[in-house]
This record gives C-alpha cells, structure tokens and sequence, in this order.
C-alpha cells in the first residue's frame, strides 16, 4: 500500500480551476471610432475591465454606485471577451439599483434587430448615458466616496464591469443609455455575436450563432465559477504529487458554436496545462446547473425546501434528465483519461450521480468523493424526488467525505432510512442489504431499462401511465448500482475538514500593496470602528439577519451611533433571488435612520467588486468580522479573517450552523443564532467592548485550530485515506485467503520448539471452538469437553504460551475453562478482563475508566429492543451488548438490521466521542466497550517485553496507535505465533509480524490472513498439527 504521492490524482469538478478556462478574441473592426456626443458617458470597455482577476476570491474593483461617471473611448483594437458560464444575478449596476432581473444584452440587440438586417455588435463606439435628475428611483447608499471607502484612492483604473455592459443595452431601450454606432464594417469582416450565459442566448430561440461564423482566436484565462478552495488545497501540496495530477471540467464559455478543430485545438492546449475538457450540451448544461443544481439541490442541502409555487423544477423531471446527463459524460471523460493505478477524487453536489456511474465503467478504480457543502437530515433530503438515485450514485465511491461528523451522520442516516441499508459509524454496508440487492442481473432487454432516456424514445408505462423521464432515469441508474453491488460492498464515510493554505495567505498578506491599503483604510476611517463581512447574496447566508442585528445594535447603544460601521461585501450568485430586494430595503432604513453629512453606518459592496488586496487590507483592520449564516458548509473567511489578525487579535462573530463552529477550536468565538436579532447585537457589543487580554486569549486558540486545520493536513488526509480504502476494498480484501495447509503449519510449528524456542498460541473460543450461544442471559456454564481436551493438550507442552480470547464475560464458561486450566491464559469481554497463566486471579484492564456511558446506552437499546421483535439487551461488567436478527421472517430480519443500523449510529454520535467509546458489529449483534480495549490490545498487552504480568503496567503503550507492532511490544520473545480466530482486524495486525501465522475462522473468503479454515474443521487441524508431537 502506497501514499497518494504515488498515484496520479484526477480531481474532477463542474468547472475546471481558475487557470483553465477559455476565452475567445473577435476579429477586430477596421471603422473608426465617430466623435462622442455631448453628455455623460461611460468608462471604456478594457482588457481589465472584462477580463478575470486571478484571485479566487474577490475580482478586480469597478465603480462605485451612482459614482459619476469619466468619458472614454472603445478601443479600436481587438477586445478580449470572456465568454463565462451563467451568472445570473439579481444585481444593482453600477447605474442605479434595479427592481427587475437585468435582461440579456443578446435580448436588447434582438429587439432593435431591423428586419432583413444584420445583427452586428460594433466593436467600437461610444456609451452616452442620459440624466433624469430627481426623477430617477432613489439609490439605497449615499453617492460618492461616503460609499465606496476605495473610491478616493488611485488604486486601479475605474471601468465598466461586465455585468454592467448588459445594462447599458437594457437602459437604451428604457432611454436612459444612448449607443453611438459606427459605420456598417466593411466587407469581408466577421461580425461578432456576444453571448453572456447559456442559459441567455439559447433562451432567445429565435437567435443563435451558426456554424459557420467564425469565433476567432482563443487563449486560456482564468475561471471564476471554479471552486477556489479546492485548486488551493491541491495546489498546496502539488508538489507531493510525484505521479501527477489532471484537472477534468467543462469550460468557462459555451460550446455548442465550438467547431470539431477548434475542440481538438483547446484540448491539446488544455492538456499541457493538466486539464481536460468535458464537452457538455449548452442544453444539458443549462437545465443541470441553472434549474436542477442551483434550484433543487442546492436549497435543499441548506435546507430550504423549493417553494412549489415560484418554481415548477422540484416536481418535474426534465432537469434531471439533464443532470443526469452531464454526469454521463463526466464519466465518459473520465474513463477514457483512467489508467490503472490512478485515484479519482469527485467534488461537490454537482455531481452526485458521478460515483456510480465511473464504478460501472470501472470497477477496480479508487474513487472518492467529496461533499463541499452542508448535507441535511434525511426529513429534507427525503422531499427530492430523485433521492434514491442521488444517494445510490454517491454510493459508487470507495470512500465519501463530508466538512464535519454532523453532515456524516445525516448522510449515514439518510442512506438507511431511504435505502433500507446497513448504516454503521465508519460507513454504509451495502452488502446483502435489501435496498441494493447483490448477485441479481438486471434485465437490461426490459423495455424501461433497455431505453436511452434523454432521446425521448422510450415510451414505457408504469403501473398504466406512461413513465415520466424522472423514473426512467431512475430505473436506469438503480440497475447500474444493482449490477455493481456485488463487486463493491462497502463504502467508508469520514469526516476531512476544510481549511486553507496558511503560508500563501501569509505571502499574500505581507505584499506592499495590501500595507498601502491598510494605511489608507486606518487613515480614512481614524477613530472608526470597523465590522467586515464577506458574503454570496442568497437565502443561506444571513446577510438580511446580519443588517437586523446590526440596526438594534446601534438602536439599543446609542453611544456607537456615528463610531462603528459595518463594511459589507456582498459576492456574486448564480441565481436569481428576492434576497437582494430585501436587504437594500434594510439598508436603506439603516442608512437613513442614523446617517450624518460625515457618517454612514453601513457600507454595502454589491456592483463594485473589491480587490483581494483590498479585502486582505478590510481583515487586518477589522475591529470585528461576523458571519450569520444560516446555514453553510464550512466558513472558511473566518480562517483567513483570523491569519490576518495575527497583530490586532480581534473576535470573530460566528453562526451555530457553520460547518466552522461544529469544531471545538471555534467555540472561542462568539456564537451567535442569526435568528435571533437580539443575540447578534448583543454579540456585535461585546466584541467591541472586549478587553484585549481576553480578545487575545480567544484568538490564539481559533489560530491554533486554523493552524492544525489546514488545506495541506485537509488534501493529504483524504486522498492517503481514498489510497487505503481502495486497497483495502478492492486489493487486500479481493485476495482469497488459501485453505489451511495443516502439514505447512506443522511444519513451522515443530522447527519453533527447536532449542530455546516458544511458541505462542492465540485461539478463539466461541465461533471457532464452539457455536456461540446466542440465547438471552443468563447462559449455561458448561464448556464442551473437547474444548477442554484441546487447550489442555495445547497447555501441556512447556514450549506453549496458550491464550483464549473470547468476548464473553468471566461468570460462566470463562471461568469453569479458567478453573480447571491453570496453564492457560484467558482473555474476557474482549480485553477488558484477563487470567494469566498459571494464575486464578482475574485482572481488570478497565481500572479507573468510567462506565458513566453504560447506562444512557442501556436507555438508548431499551428504546430500540422494545421497537425491534426478538432483540435483547446483555450487559456485562465492562460492556453492552445487543442482540438482533434472531427470526426467519425475512421481513423482521431486514427490520432488525435496520434498527440495530440506527442505533449504532445514535449510540455512536451521543456517546462515542464523549467516552471515547467503540462499537464491534457482527451479523446478529454487536457490543459496545471502551475505545481503548479489544482483542488486539489485550494480544498487544501479552506480547509486552514484561510479559502478561505486566499487562495493566503497559497498557498505555498500545492505546489509541495506529502503530503495530506497538511501542514496548517484544514479539521476538517467541520464535513462533499461531493464532486461530474470526476477528478480522486482529488477523491482520499479527501478519505485520514476522514470525506470527494466522489462521481465519470468520465469514469472509477474501481479507489478509495467511490461511482460513471453517470452524467444523479447526478440530482435524488441529490433530493433524499436533500428531507428531510427542
């Protein structure tokens, strides 16, 4: 088994990252620019002002709102256009703050369109806007630098942003903005059609670009909609990566207009820059990421439930057929690029469907899959109507990870509520669960599984109505996952929190620049106190709450009014939303209620774009950064607000719903429930009256979790994980065990007694010496007799160390055995008991650790065992077990499992962190005991240098190590060890050591013990091993 440096990694997101996206060049136009008109007119259009900043966090700053505004010319020289996936946002230009969604400039040209003419965007010209005067709709800030605290200082050329382009063709039509158009070009040049989204331009439906008109030059620029945070995460540790690495996306621009030799062209290009291209429909596109993405999954992850009335996408199954095809050809990509030993790593929502469908193409490649955002309890995620299909196509991944245990247990426990399948702490078992049956063929001739849904020929009915294309798809994706189930039985679930690159923030933050804005920001606001924000504009992230708090902040202290302000940076959605209309009301009321000739409370950053310059600079000089949202993945401004305080050291206001706070290195913050409006200005209060010996105490221990929590300890212990998981799913566990070779192990086992030689013996009791009883307490005593008979035959030769492990308690059979065998060692209730040899005196390994957990986990299983029909609760001095599955009647056995799934994970989630408890499953039970026991501590405890005797002296040594053998461990102290038994992981552990030979006893026929042998057959081999020795 190998480390992720070792594997080349293909990370696989909806958009390629922020160095690889594509952008096109119009032909220039030879007509000269005419003289202007006479009035105000707009910035010119430059490379800078259309072009993407580099950063992935903040673009590059435009004007401020309603700033006057400069005259300028359009070059005449070719304009770089950047041809970017939708946006669309309910936004305010930099013209005025509009009431309606801004409307396509493609819309605008359509409509001025003579008929019979051609449609002609000039590439020179001048932008005139007119004045209204007072008739125009009041803006919701001030005008001029009292808005903008950037707007007085020269740090970059003011310029028309792109989102504002659009709304310079919208005010034409209104009257507002007049567009002096050049002469006709001459002949011969290529006119250029420029579309802003997909979504806009194929929407027009009577206006779309052909084949055969020229796109012109390309090169590669930067990408926005990428995912920041992952390309610096992997950018961080991309040195590690020995074998390499691919980037695997769609472009930033449309497609369909792409010609073959053009696609072929970027490909190549792209290649060199560890990327590759998915090619996706703008049709597909548009429905998978405007409607279903941005309209279905991503409310409801939140948990905010589409409401039916304003949108038709939650019950209609056209954008999931569209999903459902931009994940088909992701996986075409992807497994056209694979090569054996490659690691797939999958991100975010927008690909759910993404892991099951590779694992039907490929089904020994190591895939992962990762979740960025919250996932919520299984009463929202079960409202989806493609729920089982998304939850089956996660399910594809060897390994899923989720921000934190929260979003894992509500996943866990959405799989087995909705699926009906085996949900454990440490992953979901879909072996021979009834929602993914295994060793069953779909019937791929059966019309509605044989059908190619998104070409709409199948007409196929369900239960006398034709099928809509939701179910199609559906059914075709549970026949997928049904006919891979079998091949991949188990998938792990864990827990990789995010966090970020902390020695390039430090870089960045250290540059002249961001110390030329931070002189600035302290001089122009001297004596202010300064709240910073960072924020998208929707429905999750509490900015309407934050204004709320922050107006009864100032209306209930009212020496803070004209001595605090809260600076606000509102980022881009992608999608359409009321929010933005609320929160200028809100602002508005705000502004006006407590501003004055020299103060404004509140400075909202929604049409001008700030630098990441700039926003370094806003963090150092915050008094305070708050977060309300209301719900989110993982807050990952909060780390970069808290490395840039390393001087100041102020508090940091933080939501209870953030992925951040569910970390106890965050609760030195100060929590707040964005709800509750008073709480958020109780808090705003106390972090600017608080003393700075505790504001400093609170910070070193968030920088001491951010610090621990980084982007590099987030990529390295995620993809090492998905390198484990996958070679344990699929190499270790996929070697069959060979039958037990008696005469081999004879042989060693004779050649170990050779001079000073000793063996030591480690036999399993139950399920290996004898059926285990699964009746209810209290138990019948007796041991059969041939078990007797074998371990005094065992303990006889002085040569011989003879163990038995058992995890039943010491009343009962343990001690009869421990009574009339001196000579052997006895291990009880899965080492928390043991009998050395030569010895009647049981050891208690649990010596002062808490049973406090013992009895709220007996609360938790009476409430399960009353629920589930012939289930019992056994309690023992050390642990607890539950027994289940104890029926013929299939329907009761499913039930059974189920409910011993839920509480597992109830146990594992109330109890477990707090008393550092494990749970042991097994087909009809499982126990749950001390994190720090088991078998393989109490094997790890006899093999100490001291010997058994020194057992509970050493048994720190092998708590909580991954380590085996384990520090203080002196395995060589016996030249050979045999050890017979079902336990999986105690086999394992014991093939690390040389001179140890196992020999399983379980169900399994695959996994790392050297042999395998049934439990009828221990007996013979035993005789057989043994028939020589004298």
């Amino acid at each position: 088994m190998t480390s992720f440096a070792d594997h080349r990694i293909i990370i696989v997101g909806l958009f390629l990252p922020t160095s690889t996206a594509a952008v096109f060049h119009p032909v220039p136009a030879a007509n000269p620019s005419p003289a202007p008109r006479s009035g105000k007119v707009l910035p010119k259009v430059t490379d800078e002002a259309i072009s993407t900043s580099e950063e992935t966090s903040l673009p590059s700053t435009g004007l401020p709102p309603a700033a006057p505004a400069t005259t300028a010319q359009i070059p005449p020289t070719a304009t770089k256009f950047s041809l970017q996936r939708p946006t669309h946002n309910r936004r305010a230009s930099s013209l005025n703050l509009l009431k309606q969604p801004a409307a396509s400039i493609v819309d605008d040209l359509l409509a001025s369109r003579k008929p019979g003419g051609t449609l002609n965007l000039p590439s020179t010209g001048t932008l005139t806007v007119k004045q209204n005067g007072d008739d125009d709709e009041e803006d919701t800030t001030p005008r001029g630098e009292r808005s903008n605290p950037f707007a007085s200082f020269a740090a970059s050329d003011t310029s028309l942003s792109t989102k504002d382009r659009a709304e310079v063709a919208r005010g034409r039509d209104r009257g507002d903005v007049q567009i002096d158009t050049p002469a006709q070009p001459e002949a011969g040049a290529t006119p250029l059609y420029r579309r802003l989204s997909r979504k806009q331009s194929k929407g027009s439906g009577s206006l779309s670009i052909t084949r055969e008109v020229s796109v012109g030059p390309w090169e590669i620029e930067t990408n926005p909609n990428a995912n920041g945070g992952l390309h610096n995460a992997v950018q961080s540790v991309a040195h590690e990566m020995r074998a390499g690495k691919v980037w695997v996306g769609v472009l930033g621009p449309e497609t369909d207009d792409i010609s073959p030799d053009m696609r072929t062209a970027i490909e190549a290009q792209m290649e060199t820059r560890e990327s590759i291209p998915v090619w996706v429909s703008d049709a597909d596109f548009n429905g998978c990421y405007d409607k279903f993405c941005h309209q279905v999954l991503w409310p409801s992850l939140h948990y905010i439930i589409p409401d039916a009335p304003k949108t038709s996408v939650m019950y209609e199954s056209s954008s999931f057929v569209q999903y459902k095809a931009v994940n088909e050809a992701f996986a075409d990509t992807v497994a056209r690029i694979w090569k054996e030993g490659d690691v797939i790593w999958i991100n975010d929502y927008h690909l759910l469907l993404l892991p099951q469908l590779l694992r039907a193409r490929l089904p020994t490649a190591a895939i992962s899959f990762f979740l960025h955002v919250a996932f919520p309890s299984s009463e929202i995620f079960r409202c989806l109507a493609a729920r089982e299909s998304l939850l089956r196509g996660m399910l594809g991944a060897d390994l899923i990870g989720f921000q934190t245990h929260s979003y894992a247990r509500h996943f866990r426990q959405t799989v087995s509520r909705i699926l009906s399948v085996e949900a454990t702490p440490k992953g979901i078992q879909l072996f021979g669960s009834s929602g993914l049956e295994v060793g069953k063929s779909p019937d791929l001739a059966h019309p509605a599984v044989a059908v190619k849904i998104h070409n709409g020929t199948d007409h196929g009915t369900d239960h006398g109505h034709a099928k809509t294309a939701l179910e199609k798809a559906e059914e075709e994706l549970d026949c997928s996952s049904r006919a891979t189930a079998s091949e991949h039985s188990f998938v792990d679930v864990a827990v990789f929190p995010m966090g970020i690159d902390i020695q390039s923030l430090t870089r960045r933050r250290k540059e002249k620049e961001v110390g030329e804005w931070v002189i600035a920001l302290r001089e122009r606001y001297k004596g202010m106190k300064m709240i910073v924000a960072r924020d998208k504009l929707d429905e999750v992230q509490g900015v309407r709450q934050k204004f709320l708090g922050f107006e009864r902040f100032l209306e209930k202290n009212k020496e803070f009014q004209g001595k605090v302000m809260l600076i606000q940076v509102a980022l881009s959605t992608t999608s359409i939303n009321e929010l933005q209309g609320n929160v200028t009301d809100v602002i508005s009321r705000i502004n006006m209620k407590f501003s004055t000739l020299t103060y404004q409370p509140i400075i909202f950053f929604h049409t001008q774009d700030v630098t990441f310059s700039q926003y370094l600079a806003l963090l150092t000089v915050a008094d305070c950064f708050i977060v309300t949202s209301l719900r989110e993945g993982m807050a990952l401004r909060t780390h970069e607000f808290i490395e840039c305080q390393a001087e100041r050291q102020r508090p940091l206001i933080l939501s209870e719903f953030t992925g951040s706070f569910s970390f106890s290195g965050f609760r030195a913050c100060l929590a707040i429930n964005p709800w509750d409006i008073q709480m958020t200005a109780d808090a705003i209060l106390t972090s600017l009256t608080m003393p700075p010996d505790e504001a400093a105490k609170r910070w070193k221990e968030l920088h001491a979790h951010v610090n621990a929590q980084t982007a590099q300890a987030f990529t390295r212990a995620f993809l090492n994980r998905t390198v484990r998981v996958h070679y344990k799913h699929h190499i270790k566990d996929s070697l069959v065990i060979p039958t037990l070779d008696t005469a081999a192990v004879r042989g060693r086992y004779r050649r170990a007694a050779e001079g000073q030689g000793k063996r030591l013996i480690l036999v399993d009791l139950e399920r290996t010496l004898w059926q285990h009883d699964t009746s209810p307490p209290p138990q019948k005593g007796e041991v059969p007799e041939r078990v007797i008979k074998l371990l005094e035959r065992l303990a006889a030769d002085e040569k011989n160390d003879v163990w038995g492990l058992s995890g039943l308690p010491v009343e009962g059979k343990l001690e009869n055995i421990g009574n009339k065998l001196l000579n052997v060692g006895i291990c009880a209730e899965h080492g928390c008991y043991m009998k050395p040899k030569g010895s009647t005196e049981w050891i208690t390994m649990t010596e002062g650790m808490s049973t406090a957990w013992m009895a709220p986990c007996m609360e938790i299983l009476q409430y399960f065992t009353e629920r589930t029909p012939n289930s019992f609760i056994d309690k023992r001095k050390a642990t607890i077990v539950w027994r289940f599955d104890l029926t013929d009647d299939e329907g009761d056995r499913s039930w059974a499992r189920r409910q011993a799934a839920e509480a597992q994970n109830h146990i594992y989630d109330s109890l477990g962190e707090r008393f550092r408890l494990r749970i042991i499953p097994s087909p009809s039970s499982f126990i749950v005991l001390p994190k720090v026991l088991g078998r393989s501590t109490a094997v790890g405890s006899i093999l100490q240098s001291g010997g058994q005797s020194e057992a509970t002296l050493n048994l720190d040594a092998t708590v909580g190590t991954q380590q085996w053998p384990t520090p203080g461990m002196d395995a060589e102290q016996y030249t050979y060890i045999l050890a017979v038994g079902s336990d999986g992981s105690l086999m394992n552990r014991l093939k690390r050591i040389k001179n140890a030979e196992t020999v399983y006893t379980g169900l399994r026929m695959t996994g790392g013990s050297n042999w395998r042998c049934e439990p009828e057959e221990i007996y013979r081999a035993f005789e057989e091993i043994l028939s020589d020795e004298a």
